[in-house]
């Protein structure tokens, strides 16, 4: 079986909560994602000592769920972008709402650790319009392609698990997830079949998406696979 990534997703409005859990769970997950618009009480000089402290390990995002209005100012986000990249922390932006920055991006040719990323709270797309999306996103050359959507059915959710399985044999690193009940499979076979990592919450309230598993279900369920 090939080493499981797991991804700590945060969601909280106090930036030092923020710093907590992070220092409790650093031993249990290789990745944080810290939904930085989310937070109500931090200077960008804590978030770049905390880029500088984590490196790689950090995720950063400026959105919000189901794509609702970002409140940071653009140059916020840029002067984010830019330290992030120089400590080599992971950046997640939208290609749907996010244009503005990846503008500035190809404007300025700033290079670093991009999770270019597609979320549809809807639906799965049919296949012919996730290759457009694909497509598209080689354009920025990311470092991860990621692709989040609502699964209706079960064939949403296997076919997003196809998805994965094509980007990874082609080399691309991905993360393709199934949102929603049906799209639980895809939190388990996605990252056995490649993907990059998975977001895993310590326990279910505190999921970033519907239909994550917490940590201690998907290694119950991953000790049993590998059996």
């Amino acid at each position: 079986m090939s080493e499981i990534r797991y991804c700590l997703p945060i969601i909280v409005d106090r930036f030092e909560e923020a710093l907590e859990i992070i220092d409790e769970q650093i031993n249990q997950y290789h990745y944080f994602e810290l939904w930085l618009d989310y937070l109500s009480n931090y200077s960008r000089e804590e978030v770049c000592e905390l880029s500088k402290k984590l490196g790689n390990r950090l995720l950063l995002l400026f959105r919000r769920n189901r794509l609702d209005p970002i409140q940071m100012p653009l140059e916020e986000r840029l002067e984010v972008i830019r330290f992030a990249f120089k400590n080599g922390s992971y950046i997640d932006l939208d290609i749907q709402v996010q244009s503005d920055e990846l503008k500035a991006l190809e404007k300025s040719g700033e290079k670093g650790n991009l999770i270019l990323s597609y979320h549809n709270y809807d639906g799965t797309p049919i296949d012919e319009i996730m290759d457009a999306i694909l497509e598209k996103m080689r354009s920025y050359n990311p470092a991860i392609y990621k692709f989040s959507c609502f699964c209706k059915n079960r064939n949403d959710a296997l076919r997003l698990l196809a998805f994965q399985r094509k980007l990874h044999i082609s080399g691309y690193h991905s993360i393709v997830f199934g949102m929603g009940e049906k799209g639980v499979v895809t939190r388990v076979f996605a990252p056995l079949w490649g993907a990059e990592m998975v977001f895993a919450p310590v326990i279910k309230g505190k999921a970033s998406a519907a239909g994550q598993l917490t940590k201690t279900e998907l290694e119950t369920i991953f000790n049993i696979l590998n059996k």
